[in-house]
């Protein structure tokens, strides 16, 4: 939290260029809607968030104990449009269980808040997400 709030509060000028516009911008969420996103894809991403939410029945030991908040089912959306992009760049029309496990950090790594106990033990997000990201209960990746 102390990163994010001296980003916050830093005086940088970003510079802003353009790279695209709205008809490109478009053009590609049209293609990356136009991706295969299969049930079985659909039941992994589903699964990787209920194994890092601490209220889910299938949540794993540790984010039941260091885990406030998990992902709201809003983070699925995002590991599946995610992974529909990996799919695209890799030249794919269907993605794949390893397309969000690529997502998967830079998706739900800040969805995940730490409870008190997990704040005073040192334990990250990332730590738990990595472990339902291994868990046998969430399957293979193939």
């Amino acid at each position: 939290m102390r990163a994010i709030s001296q980003q916050a509060s830093l005086a940088e000028e970003a510079e802003l260029r353009r790279i695209i516009d709205g008809p490109q911008a478009e053009a590609f969420k049209k293609m990356v809607l136009a991706v295969d996103a299969p049930r079985p894809l659909r039941q992994y991403a589903i699964r990787l968030v209920l194994l890092a939410h601490p209220n889910s029945e299938k949540a794993l030991a540790s984010a039941k104990k260091y885990l406030r908040y998990g992902s709201s089912p809003r983070g699925v959306q995002a590991l599946i449009l995610g992974a529909k992009v990996m799919a695209l760049i890799d030249g794919r029309d269907t993605a794949q269980p390893a397309d969000v496990m690529a997502v998967a950090r830079v998706v739900l790594g800040h969805r995940l808040m730490l409870n008190f106990e997990g704040e005073a033990e040192n334990v990250t997000p990332a730590a738990i997400l990595n472990e339902a990201m291994e868990a046998k209960e969430l399957g293979g990746t193939q």
